[in-house]
């Protein structure tokens, strides 16, 4: 997730991303039964917070890293991300030819994710948080940015959960 006004000075490009990213969710449960077990619902809920907690570590080392691979990978195939406007890039393809472009030319230094809430419904997870990043032209010095997010989370195939959508709020 990369948000804020550094993506939207000129040279710079326009893009907002939240914090968010590709994390494995198990393939099986295990859910024990009797007296005292987490019910399936609370093991679920607490092993999308797990998967959501990873993909946020991985978007902010593919931000530091300037690694667009990684960064794309965090989101479905038909993933989509929200620019200033209301413009969406859609798709996992698009999403990284885009930050092929931007990482060629900025750079997270800085950043942090802070969930507030994850919501899960179904094969759909429902996170919102804060973000600070510094985000920059290579090699300049940046400033520091903050807002809000609200990301969409989907569960595949695989029973791995991946960005859906992503929607980024600088304040």
């Amino acid at each position: 997730m990369s948000r804020g006004r550094y993506l939207c000075q000129p040279g710079v490009g326009s893009l907002i991303v939240a914090p968010l990213a590709l994390a494995g969710f198990p393939a099986a449960h295990g859910w024990a039964g009797g007296e005292g077990a987490a019910s399936p619902a609370a093991a679920d809920s607490t092993e999308v917070r797990r998967a959501v907690d990873a993909g946020n570590a991985a978007f902010l080392r593919a931000w530091k890293a300037g690694d667009a691979v990684l960064f794309s990978m965090l989101f479905a195939e038909d993933g989509a991300l929200l620019q200033p406007g209301g413009r969406l890039i859609r798709g996992r393809d698009r999403i990284l030819e885009r930050m092929k472009d931007v990482f060629a030319r900025v750079r997270m230094t800085e950043g942090t994710i802070t969930t507030v809430d994850v919501f899960v419904l179904g094969d759909t997870a429902f996170e919102t948080g804060k973000w600070r990043f510094t985000i920059g032209p290579i090699g300049q010095p940046a400033e520091p940015d903050s807002g809000h997010y609200v990301e969409v989370w989907k569960r595949d195939g695989t029973r791995g959960w991946h960005m859906w959508r992503d929607i980024g709020v600088p304040r």
